[in-house]
């Protein structure tokens, strides 16, 4: 289809004549330029292309040294916070291992320590420049101190050794009434609680309602009549004589003995009732722990010889 167009303005051209004006003031010349082809304007934009990329590279590049500088601040503040927190807790542990020690290496260490401190003062009283008998009563002040600090250690001995039984025994506990885990066919696993770790459990539960302090008289009465049940199932030596001593102290709690008075009949009662939870006779899932301590022992056995 053809349409024909008319432009929006007049325009053409009108050479001079004899007969003619033409007004040439706002007349100029135009110059042909320079002719570019395609190979031209192709090494033009190459040209072009390559500056872009440079300033862009450069750019990229001072964005990640920036990133860079700052990690390594960050990194180098966190190393030092790091290594001030380890130097911190590692001193913490130090000053814990002297004033709560737990492990044999702990007492060696202290024991070493006060070796080193009862050389140190025997050293400067021999090298003092004090008479014999103002030695003799250094010496025998120094050794006062000595068995005043050895006394001091004996003690930490004996409540880390009760403090790491009663946390062996609590392990032992919830080792028995852990659940076992069963792989199913897809091989997911499944925690899975038997009747023996139920049983475990509630023995574990029991024990500990022996040994909390500072219960009522109610309280204790109730805990100890659980405990009663729970062995009377079984007549033997060992639940007889739980059942006499549990006797015994419901005796005594109600004509209103002091809890001082009954710490001794309650450690008996704790340790028999320990001794029921440990024999597979009346808590099948002692076994567990029984075969665990005759592997070591085995293991050990076979290493040694």
């Amino acid at each position: 289809r053809e349409q024909a167009v008319q432009g929006v303005r007049e325009f053409g051209t009108q050479m001079g004549r004899e007969d003619l004006r033409v007004e040439a003031r706002t007349d100029y010349v135009i110059v042909a330029r320079e002719y570019k082809d395609s190979a031209l304007w192709d090494r033009v934009r190459l040209r072009a292309t390559i500056v872009i990329q440079c300033y862009a590279r450069g750019m990229f590049s001072r964005s990640l040294a920036r990133k860079c500088r700052y990690e390594l601040v960050y990194n180098r503040s966190y190393y030092l916070e790091q290594q001030r927190s380890e130097a911190k807790e590692a001193a913490q542990r130090e000053v814990e291992r002297r004033m709560k020690p737990r492990s044999r290496a702990d007492f060696e260490l202290l024991y070493n320590e006060l070796e080193a401190w009862r050389v140190a003062e025997t050293r400067k009283i021999e090298v003092s420049e004090m008479s014999a008998e103002e030695k003799q009563q250094a010496r025998y002040q120094l050794l006062l101190k000595e068995i005043k600090l050895v006394q001091t250690v004996d003690k930490l001995k004996a409540q880390a050794k009760k403090s790491n039984s009663a946390i062996a025994i609590s392990n032992q506990l919830n080792k028995m009434s852990k659940p076992k885990v069963w792989e199913m066919s897809d091989g997911t696993t499944k925690e899975v609680l038997t009747p023996y770790t139920s049983r475990a459990k509630e023995l574990g539960d029991l024990y500990q309602g022996l040994t909390l302090p500072n219960l009522r008289v109610d309280e204790r009465l109730d805990v100890l009549l659980h405990v009663k049940w729970t062995v009377k199932e079984f007549d033997t030596k060992l639940t007889k004589e739980i059942i006499e001593l549990i006797d015994r102290e419901a005796d005594l709690l109600n004509r209103g003995r002091p809890d001082k008075s009954l710490e001794g009949l309650r450690k008996r009662i704790v340790r028999a009732f320990l001794q029921f939870i440990k024999d597979p006779q009346y808590n099948p899932e002692a076994r567990t722990l029984m075969t665990e301590k005759y592997g070591t022992m085995t293991q050990t056995v076979g290493s040694t010889a």
